[in-house]
This record gives structure tokens, sequence and C-alpha cells, in this order.
């Protein structure tokens, strides 16, 4: 396996493990999102200088050749391969000189040839150039030793695309990559997916908005502001974000307010089996549904995945660091999926640990880590610390992604291999 390959890992290690017998498998919490998950149909038309970030919603074709004439691929002199049949040195009359831009003043003439230039149109009567680096110039004539080969040098009409080939398939976000091969197709207006629309409700009768003077047993809301950033990032639309009590009457009344503008409503708190975690009742309560509920992971055990009405559920831990751990591994690919995007739910890939590690048998565990370097054979080297508490923000500042540590291994040498998910990319 390259340094570079990407990967799809089966299984977390925690399938079999006793403790985690009644919590789903991550893989398998992946799949029934999967299973579950629609794409949005609803499709709009943008300029294209509007579309960085954005789902293409059909395919783009090419509305031109690329390029669209016969053209140079260097600076030089174009001629008839015929004229050079033996052995040099051979002499040339120039007759002619095209820029870019440019059009041929008249077709070539056997035993002459034309001053050209990159991307310049050759002129009718030439099949070949020969780079300038070759070529002499004396008394207006064209002085070069070494037979060229017939069409060396020369772009063809329609040999980078043709007229009709897709550029960028439905399904691709657009980057800036995407935009210049669209604009280079030609078009100037493309179809895209409509933006993914998102409620958030951040439950705890703690909660607090950043400004807000604290009462005695009230905290800031991290959650919110945090989801809210990250799902700007992925170019979803924010059309909801409330702080919500804990009472299941006022939950199932946010619930069924989000679900109706909403194609998906994320909780944050609430999903655990506490006295005051009330979300999955109030689910019921409104009529939804729980696909389920418990993932074997550490942290974000509480995981939950469902629908309200024409809007899909999924329930993540309320403590700051659980909640960005399920955000990464589950809401962004399930967004994704949503949009339309045909980025798979997960890839990963593979880097070694920078120190021993161990790990309590049972769930699979994300730790945040920092890309150090590389090895000695080019693959990424990462350093993780301690393991995180879920409430700790501390430790995710400055970090590139998180490393999986398998549910069923207990302790990892120096220089293990680990499965790596960056934050970015």
């Amino acid at each position: 396996m390259t340094k570079h390959e990407i990967l799809e890992l089966p299984g977390c290690g925690c399938e079999d493990a006793p403790q985690t017998k009644s919590l789903l498998p991550v893989s398998e919490a992946l799949q029934q999102i999967r299973q579950a998950t629609g794409r949005i149909s609803e499709l709009e038309e943008l300029p294209v200088d509007e579309t960085l970030g954005r789902v293409l919603g059909r395919d783009v074709q090419a509305q031109i050749m690329m390029p669209p004439f016969d053209n140079s691929a260097m600076d030089g002199y174009a001629l008839r391969r015929d004229d050079c049949p033996q052995e040099g040195p051979f002499r040339l009359s120039v007759v002619q000189r095209i820029a870019a831009g440019q059009a041929a003043q008249a077709p070539l003439e056997p035993g002459t040839c034309t001053r050209i230039f990159t991307g310049a149109p050759i002129p009718a009567g030439a099949d070949t150039v020969v780079m300038q680096e070759q070529v002499q110039l004396a008394g207006g004539m064209a002085v070069f030793d070494r037979a060229p080969s017939e069409g060396q040098n020369i772009r063809r009409a329609g040999e980078d695309v043709a007229l009709g080939d897709v550029i960028v398939p439905a399904g691709q976000v657009i980057t800036t990559r995407e935009l210049a091969a669209i604009t280079g197709a030609g078009l100037t207006k493309v179809q895209v997916v409509r933006k993914l629309r998102i409620a958030v409700i951040c439950t705890g009768s703690e909660l607090a908005r950043a400004g807000e003077t604290l009462d005695p047993g009230q905290i800031y809301d991290v959650n919110g502001p945090m989801l809210k950033s990250a799902a700007a990032a992925i170019g979803a639309e924010l059309v909801h974000q409330s702080e919500c009590p804990d009472t299941k009457q006022a939950l199932a009344a946010a619930m069924v307010d989000a679900s109706e503008i909403a194609d998906l409503v994320i909780t944050t708190g609430g999903v655990s089996v506490g006295e005051e975690d009330h979300v999955h009742a109030a689910i019921v309560q409104v009529g939804g549904q729980l696909k389920f509920a418990g993932v074997a992971i550490k942290p974000g055990k509480p995981l939950s995945f469902g629908r309200i009405g024409q809007a899909l559920f999924l329930g993540l831990p309320g403590n700051p660091v659980a909640a960005f751990v399920t955000w990464t591994l589950f809401a962004k690919p399930l967004c994704h999926r949503l949009s339309g995007a045909t980025d798979g739910l997960r890839t990963a890939r593979l880097v070694r640990a920078d120190t021993p590690l161990q790990h309590k048998i049972g769930r699979c565990e994300y730790r945040p880590a920092t890309i150090v370097g590389r090895d000695d054979q080019g693959r990424e080297v990462v350093h993780l610390g301690p393991q995180v508490h879920s409430a700790q923000l501390a430790p995710l500042v400055g970090c590139d992604g998180l490393v999986r540590l398998p549910g069923d291994v207990k302790e990892l040498p120096l220089g293990s291999m680990l499965e790596f998910l960056p934050f970015e990319g």
C-alpha cells in the first residue's frame, strides 16, 4: 500500500467484545445510515463562478472540443514532414509567423515553414512542429539537422476532450479544479443540488449563549456554534439553531418545528439513559422512529439515528468532544450523502504512531492526533496525547484528525500502523 492510498477499513474491532453486545459496531452504524439516507433531488441553476463548494446536479458535457483546433505544443517551426526526406541539414524558408490568438495567413506551401508559438493554430498543410531550440535562422531560412517525426509537438483538436464528453460528473463537489474544467468546457451556468437544510437543537437547561450572564449551574453552549460552523464548512444551510430545556414536551415541540423546515435535525445531549435525557421519548411522542441508539465507540456511545417526519434525525452526545467526534464520523458523511455528493461515507489512510499506546478493550476509541512528520519509508507519523475526556476541548486545538484505536486491542507498540481520519479534505 502506498503512502497516499485511501482505503475503506472494515469493522472497528468491537464486534465481538462482550462489553459491547448491546451496541452497534461503527461499521454497522455507518451502513444503516447509508441505507436510510436518500439524496436531495431539487436542483437550482447558478452561474459557474458561484458554485464553489456546491454539489453538481447534472453531468457537465463539453460544449466545444478541447483544444478546439490543432495547435502547437511549444514555440518552434511548423512544417511538412515530407520536406525532410533524407539526412540533414534541412533548410526551409520561413514565410509567416503565427502567435497564440492569431490565424494562419495562408496554407503552408511545400519547402516552407512557419514561425509558430505555443497555443497557436497549425496552418493548413503543416503536420509537424520542430522546437525552436533545434533550429538556427540564417538569411530567412530555418536550418536544423535532425529529421522530425510526423505529428510531433502538435496538440490535436479534441484530444483532451471531445464534443459532448462528460467533463465533471453529477455528484462531484465543485472545487477550484472542477470550476476551471467547467469554464473551459464553455459553460456559464450549471445545475447544482440545492443546499442541505440542517436544524440544530442543543438540549440542556444549563445552557446559555456566549455573552449572556451565567446563572448558578449554567455553562455556555459550545455545541451550537461548533455545529453552525461545521455546517457552513460543508456548504449546508443552518435553518434553525436553539437551546432547549430538559423537558420532553419542550423537546417534542422543538423537534416537530425543526423537522418541518429541515432535511436533517441534529440534537446534542439528552440521548443517554439518565432521568433528564428525554430525546428518545420525545421522538416517540411525535411519531418519529429510532433506527438505532448506542454505538460501540469512545467518545460518543449514546449516538442515535432515526427519522422525524420527512427529516432524518441524528442525536449527538452533549459533551463537546464527543459531539465533535460523532459529527466527524457520522454527521459529516451523512450530510454529504444527503447532498448528493458521491464521496464515500468514511475514508481513511494509514499512519504510524510515534509512541506506544494503551487502550481499554471494548469500544473502539477515536483520539485527536497531530501529524509530526514521516518515517524513513515516507509514511506519515502521528502523535497522540493521552486518553481525552469527552468534555475537554483543549486537546482538539491544533490537531489534524482522529486516530482509531481498535476495540479488541489493549496495547499498541511504538510504530503501530493506525487508521487516521483527517478533519479536512
